[in-house]
């Protein structure tokens, strides 16, 4: 093709060179649109794998939270089973000091009684006491401190297997 423009004016002779030099230009423009597109299907699929890691971490969020709701949910209900039990054995304790004061009381009548008839075979004549019916309180054991004091041994030990 040279020797055809080999003697023809300058001007005709630059056409090649330009004609030459738009093709690499082409060249280079065609190069970077396939770079172009290559970079597109890049950056869709970068895109899809962030759309998936974006769900799995919300995924994976949602779970952690449902989770921690669980874990305040039981932590609300241990310390409301906690303050139950503790309101129990508070309740329990105070029924306990209460059976322990009728276990006193009426170890106490037991004994007046017992010492009351005692008194009253010792001092006079069955005749005088005769409106007293004390015959229920007759076969009644008298208890001396130390039964008393075993019988409050065992109340506690019973307290203290319920704590």
């Amino acid at each position: 093709m040279e020797k055809l423009f080999e003697g023809a004016p300058e001007w005709l002779a630059n056409i090649e060179k330009i004609k030459r030099e738009q093709d690499s230009v082409e060249e280079s423009i065609l190069a970077t649109q396939e770079k172009i597109l290559e970079n597109e299907n890049h950056l869709e699929k970068l895109k899809s794998l962030q759309n998936e890691v974006t769900e799995d971490i919300n995924n994976d969020l949602k779970k952690i939270q449902e989770q921690i709701f669980d874990i305040l949910e039981k932590h609300r209900s241990a310390r409301s089973n906690t303050s139950n039990i503790y309101n129990s054995q508070s309740r329990t304790s105070e029924q306990l000091d209460l059976m322990l004061q009728a276990i006193h009381e009426y170890a106490r009548l037991i004994r007046e009684a017992s010492l009351t008839i005692k008194h009253f075979d010792d001092v006079g004549s069955p005749l005088k006491y005769e409106s007293l019916d004390l015959s229920p309180f007759r076969h009644y054991k008298v208890f001396d401190n130390k039964e008393i004091s075993r019988i409050y041994i065992y109340f506690f030990r019973f307290k203290k297997l319920l704590y």
